[in-house]
């Protein structure tokens, strides 16, 4: 996904997603959550964060505590999508690193993964 298809008018985010993860220590995000590590959330690419149709300021953005399912090798987990991340590329998630451990061993460091919302985002 790039910059111009994070922005399609066919639906913002529809469909399955597909980038990599990895994981970080959480703290507070720009969705003005405060997270830990053993939280289950992640972080979306900044570009995708801010082509949100809505997105009015980091604190309001309409998918901050959206739910995800993202899936690594035929497992999936859910998490909370609660900031952006300035190095990911669309498609990519930075994660919680017990989200991360979840579906993979911490010692990969990065993942090929697929996501997708599990609902839809507020207008």
């Amino acid at each position: 996904m790039n910059e111009e298809s994070a922005r399609s008018e066919s639906g913002f985010l529809s469909g399955t997603q597909t980038g990599q993860a990895t994981f970080f220590q959480p703290g507070l995000g720009a969705c003005g959550i405060d997270n830990s590590a053993t939280d289950l959330i992640a972080y979306v690419s900044t570009i995708v964060f801010d082509n949100v149709p809505g997105f009015t300021g980091t604190n309001t953005n309409p998918l901050c505590g959206l739910k995800a399912t993202v899936t690594f090798e035929g497992k999936s987990i859910v998490v909370a999508l609660t900031g952006a991340c300035s190095s990911c590329q669309p498609g990519d998630l930075a994660m919680s690193p017990t989200a991360f451990s979840d579906l993979a061993n911490l010692s990969l460091g990065r993942i090929d993964i697929n996501w997708i919302l599990n609902e839809p985002i507020p207008s």
